[in-house]
């Protein structure tokens, strides 16, 4: 992903991605297909997010297979999985507080629909100065993502119910989601299939 996209989703994510006894609306569960584009190249990608409880999955369809990422809310803890290899890298996720207190955010007013859902659009500049739009559902509960030592900083508060559908930059599309899938996952989902080989721990907290 773009790095001004990437740090705008990742500022705004892991702000709204706060505990569930702070809000009383359920989160969304089910599988969330998103295409991703480059928006250098224009080349696209297709990516689904899966979400149960306060687990995650990514797995991202590339040139070279399909790689999936387990990322765990609680314990601020991913997982590669690389199914060709059937082997799987634990990774411990950096914090990105500093970074998200620095963001801001602009309600803009306006609302499209994106696969099926009415999203309200806002801007989001990142520490760097990078301007991305995003149209987020109000519908689908919370968007969860791992993070480290972020607290909710004061312009997320009032939009923990926000499901990013689309962001786009200056330059074109980078993230939009073609389908919404609500349904009941099977917690093997978000676990290492028994038998795959582990290639070590990266990463750490700063």
């Amino acid at each position: 992903m773009h790095r001004p996209v990437a740090s705008a989703v990742l500022a705004l994510a892991a702000a709204v991605a706060v505990p569930a006894a702070l809000h009383a609306q359920k989160s969304f569960e089910g599988v969330v297909t998103m295409r991703m584009t480059d928006p250098e190249s224009r080349k696209s990608s297709e990516m689904q997010y899966s979400v149960r409880g306060r687990k995650l999955r990514l797995d991202i369809v590339g040139e070279q297979g399909t790689v999936g990422v387990i990322m765990d809310v609680e314990t601020s803890k991913a997982t590669m999985l690389m199914p060709q290899a059937r082997s799987y890298m634990e990774m411990n996720v950096p914090s990105s507080a500093e970074a998200e207190a620095k963001a801001k955010v602009t309600r803009t007013g306006r609302r499209d629909r994106v696969a099926g859902h009415d999203c309200e659009i806002i801007t989001v500049v990142d520490e760097r100065k990078n301007e991305s739009e995003i149209c987020g559902a109000t519908d689908m509960g919370r968007f969860v993502m791992a993070g480290r030592g972020a607290e909710t900083p004061a312009w997320a508060r009032g939009m923990e119910n926000f499901f990013p559908l689309r962001v786009s930059t200056k330059a074109g599309p980078v993230m939009e989601v073609t389908r919404v899938e609500p349904r009941t996952l099977d917690a093997s989902l978000f676990a290492v299939p028994a038998g795959w080989r582990s290639i070590g721990t990266v990463g750490g907290p700063k």
